[in-house]
C-alpha cells in the first residue's frame, strides 16, 4: 500500500503528479515517529500514534490520519498535548473504571483503556472503561477491532458519546470539563 504525503503549507515548490513524493506505509510511519520524537514524545508513544494515524489513512479515514500530524505538533509545542503523561485510574470497580489521561496522546490512553476493559471482561464477563483529559484518539474503529481481535465483543453506544460531548466537549476529550462533575 502506498500513501502520498504532502503538507502544502510547508511546500517551497509546487508538486505535480510526476514530482509528488510517494512513501510506503512503513516509511511514512517511521517519518511520523521521528517527527513526534523530535517534539518530545517518548519513542514507544510516537510509534503507537504513528501507526494509528497511518492505519487510519490506509482504512480510508483520512480525517483521522497523518493530516493530523501538524496539529499534534502545534498542540505539543503549545503545551495542550502532553506526550509521556501518566495515565491514572481515578475510580474503579470490578467491572468499571474511569481513567484520567492527563492530556496525553489519545491513542496511548485508549490502548490502556482497551487493556483494562479486556482484563475486567476476562475476570467478570463484563467491562466498561471511560477516559477523560486525553487528546484526539484517532478512529474509534481501531479500538473495537483490537477488542474483537482479543475474542470479545464491544460497542461504543451513540447516546453515550452524545452525553459525553455535552459534558466533556466537542471531540470527547478536547473540552476542559471533567466527567467527574457528572458522576457526583
Amino acid at each position: 500500500m502506498i500513501i502520498v504525503l504532502c503538507f502544502k503549507a510547508q511546500l517551497k515548490e509546487e508538486y505535480t503528479d510526476e514530482t509528488m513524493p510517494v512513501l510506503t506505509a512503513r516509511k511514512l510511519k517511521r517519518l511520523v515517529e521521528k517527527i513526534f520524537i523530535a517534539v518530545g514524545a517518548p519513542p514507544d508513544e510516537a510509534s503507537i500514534v504513528a501507526e494509528s494515524l497511518v492505519e487510519a489513512d490506509l482504512a480510508g479515514v483520512t480525517s483521522h490520519g497523518v493530516m493530523r500530524v501538524p496539529y499534534y505538533v502545534k498542540d505539543i509545542r503549545e503545551g495542550r498535548l502532553r506526550p509521556g503523561s501518566d495515565i491514572e485510574v481515578v475510580r474503579e470497580t470490578e467491572t468499571m473504571a474511569l481513567m484520567n489521561g492527563n492530556w496525553g496522546f489519545g491513542q496511548v490512553v485508549a490502548r490502556k483503556a482497551v487493556e483494562l476493559v479486556v482484563s475486567k471482561a476476562k475476570a467478570k464477563a463484563l467491562g466498561a472503561v471511560a477516559a477523560f483529559n486525553l487528546w484526539h484518539i484517532g478512529q474509534l474503529g481501531e479500538y473495537t477491532e483490537l477488542i474483537i481481535g482479543m475474542g470479545f465483543c464491544t460497542s461504543i453506544p451513540r447516546p453515550f458519546t452524545s452525553i459525553l460531548r455535552g459534558i466533556i466537549g466537542g471531540n470527547l476529550g478536547r473540552g476542559r470539563r471533567s466527567p467527574k462533575v457528572a458522576m457526583r
